[in-house]
């Protein structure tokens, strides 16, 4: 009876290790689709605002535009551009020079401020 109830615990220890390794696989899975969806927007929006600036705005999308078309949640939107080397984000400030939208624009050149 003590092998057996060995046995189930350690299939038990297993199972939980593989359905961790499964949940990590997956979240990471899902953030990365995040990522590549909200480049893909913006890279399709900076290439129309190439195409006609005036009707575009130079390719930049806020926060609740961006949360709007791609179905994400503002903390989605915010991990997917902060993990993305090719979105660039700043503050639209105001008329009071307080910052009122994060603006978001697709850059390929952007390096990450971490880089030598």
């Amino acid at each position: 009876m003590g092998d057996f109830i060995g046995t189930i615990a350690n299939l038990g220890s297993i199972a939980t290790g593989v359905v961790a390794v499964w949940a990590w696989v997956s979240f990471k899975c899902q953030a990365r689709g995040r990522r590549a969806r909200l480049e893909d927007y913006l890279k399709q929006v900076m290439d129309e605002a190439q195409r006609d600036p005036r009707q575009s705005g130079e390719g930049m999308r806020s926060l609740f535009h961006l949360m709007a078309h791609l179905y994400m949640t503002e903390s989605q939107v915010y991990e997917a551009a902060f993990a993305s080397n090719k979105v660039k984000s700043w503050p639209r400030t105001g008329e009071d020079g307080v910052a009122e939208r994060v603006m978001f624009q697709y850059n390929p050149s952007r390096r990450s401020v971490f880089a030598a």
